[in-house]
């Protein structure tokens, strides 16, 4: 990130004031909840760990069965969302140590362990590995990708649902939209179905289908073949002018009162896919963002847009002026503030040059008293962190500061602007340092 100087002239003395402020209009107000979810510098496989490490809190701190699937490319992995609202399970990328790993650390010992795609994505070592480690391995995985899906919708009892949604092989953000959904997804040529694809629906009760895209994405042949063999009425199709707005269409129809909304990067399969596995578990939206789309507040028009209580980053590749990310502030005798630019950083500015004009100011050389130093640090962790640790109060930094002391503490939890953030305080007598992060990372373990 870039990092930018934040400088607030501002009093310590009256600083209480600001706060009290602060704390009135954001009571008042209804912003959801966000947390970040990173990637440690566009490593995948460590993305899919710190989704799964998300899932298993809102799974009641257990996994029960885990998917496994290449990251590499998006053919066999796009089968894997309705497995995972079929199994409850989170999507782990690769077959490699550091996945097997978290499974044994994490989930329950004989659960099911789904592994999308044949050998040539998913080795026959790692499965052996797998059972070995006290787990059922199970591949769903044909010669390509359309019998990778049909072995993953019969697993999943796909032919029985209410609504199928069909969507193009070809490319993937439309399947992603369509993996939140809670509906199974068969993936197609855009040209045409295969008659395996017929009649595994044949062989079920599923009547109804929902086509994910325009007809560039899937064609007027495929809309005639579904109405041929199972009724003019069984089809409709939600397509918008891009991705973005298919995605849109999609979770108006599907998950519009969703309470939980996770942001993915539109052109990175990657974060999407184990975003869908965490809508999904949260009964939430997915909301596939881009260089504007987000902040146009393209999604404006879901129900829940001003209800929804909690937000998910999924910061794969994701521009970070579009994410939730913050770290290092520094706070000295005259409250400068320096730290990252983003959306979260500007809004701690604001919050600070809010009251910057009804201040005392402190000349950069004058005393400042060991009252005012604790108070101004005081005031100024309550503005950022929602929770102080009880060893950050005024009087502990007080008598910090007056012994020459410095004093520091971990933390874990939203801040005061709803924002889930980890990282830790130091005080000391002449500056205070707040490092910390709103995309924690999670050891592999």
């Amino acid at each position: 990130m870039n990092k930018i100087l934040k400088r607030v002239v501002a009093g310590l003395s009256t600083m209480a004031l600001a706060t009290s402020v602060l704390a009135m209009s954001v009571s008042a107000a209804t912003t959801p909840k966000q947390r970040g979810i990173d990637c440690n510098g566009g490593d995948a496989g460590f993305l899919s760990r710190n989704v799964a490490h998300v899932f298993k809190e809102r799974n009641g701190g257990k996994i029960n069965n885990v998917i496994v699937a290449t990251s590499k490319d998006y053919p066999d992995a796009l089968s894997a969302g309705y497995v995972s609202t079929s199994r409850t399970a989170p999507i782990l990328y690769d077959g490699v140590n550091v996945t097997l790993n978290y499974i044994k650390n994490n989930a329950t010992k004989g659960s099911y362990v789904y592994l999308i795609g044949g050998t040539s994505v998913i080795s026959s070592t790692f499965e052996s590995q797998v059972r070995s480690a006290g787990y059922i391995p199970i591949r769903l995985g044909g010669k390509n990708r359309y019998e990778t899906n049909l072995w993953c919708l019969k697993n999943t009892g796909g032919n029985y649902a209410d609504n199928m949604l069909i969507c193009s092989a070809l490319n993937y953000p439309d399947a992603l939209a369509a993996a939140a959904t809670k509906r199974p997804v068969m993936i197609v040529n855009p040209n045409g179905m295969t008659t395996e694809q017929i009649n595994y629906i044949k062989s079920g009760t599923t009547r109804r289908f929902t086509i994910i895209g325009g007809t560039g994405a899937v064609s007027a042949k495929v809309e005639s073949q579904l109405k041929s063999n199972f009724g003019s009425s069984s089809v409709d199709r939600l397509g918008g002018a891009n991705r973005y707005k298919t995605c849109d269409l999609v979770m108006k129809k599907y998950c519009n009162n969703a309470s939980t909304w996770v942001i993915a990067d539109g052109y990175n399969f990657q974060g999407a896919l184990a975003g869908a596995s965490l809508a999904s578990k949260t009964n939430g939206a997915l909301l596939l963002s881009g260089a504007t789309v987000f902040k146009s507040k393209t999604y404006s028009n879901l129900s829940s847009a001003s209800t929804h209580t909690m937000e998910y980053y999924i910061n794969y590749l994701m521009k970070e002026q579009y994410s939730p990310y913050r770290e290092n502030i520094n706070i000295n005798n005259t409250c400068g503030v320096s730290g990252s630019d983003s959306i979260v950083g500007n809004k701690y500015e604001s919050g600070f040059n809010k009251y910057s004009a009804n201040m005392n100011v402190f000349p950069t050389n004058s005393s400042v008293t060991a009252e005012n130093k604790a108070r101004g640090y005081s005031d100024a962790l309550n503005l950022i962190v929602a929770n102080v640790p009880s060893n950050l109060s005024y009087n502990s930094i007080l008598s910090a500061i007056k012994q020459s002391k410095t004093i520091q503490t971990a933390f874990e939890g939203y801040d005061t602007k709803g924002i889930y953030i980890k990282g830790y305080v130091q005080v000391k007598s002449n500056k205070m340092d707040i490092s910390y992060m709103s995309s924690p990372y999670y050891s592999d373990k």
